[in-house]
């Protein structure tokens, strides 16, 4: 089951690779078409490809956004409270004797 899922978890995150990639593509290479005018083909799959991108860009940044705070969180916040406090003769109970 495990295995299913992450199978699955792989081959969408290569089939957004792949529309972002040939969006991209799609996008550069129809920049400079000879538009017939309204409701061109072309220009109606370019405004497509550039609404995915910017939502995926959008998503992607919301992503960024949580990774960043976790970070920060795992980084930052998580030692000071595991810090282990300072180890003196006093707290060791060592008894000073000559």
């Amino acid at each position: 089951m495990v295995k299913n899922k992450k199978l699955l978890a792989g081959l969408i995150a290569l089939a957004v690779l792949f529309m972002l990639l040939f969006s991209v593509f799609f996008v550069t290479a129809e920049a400079r078409h000879h538009c017939i005018g309204e409701n061109c083909p072309i220009c109606l799959e370019v405004q497509a490809c550039v609404q995915a991108l910017s939502t995926l860009l959008t998503g992607l940044s919301s992503a960024v956004a949580v990774f960043a705070a976790a970070h920060f969180f795992v980084i930052c916040v998580i030692p000071v409270f595991r810090r282990n406090p300072s180890h003196t003769l006093v707290s060791l109970k060592v008894k000073l004797t000559n």
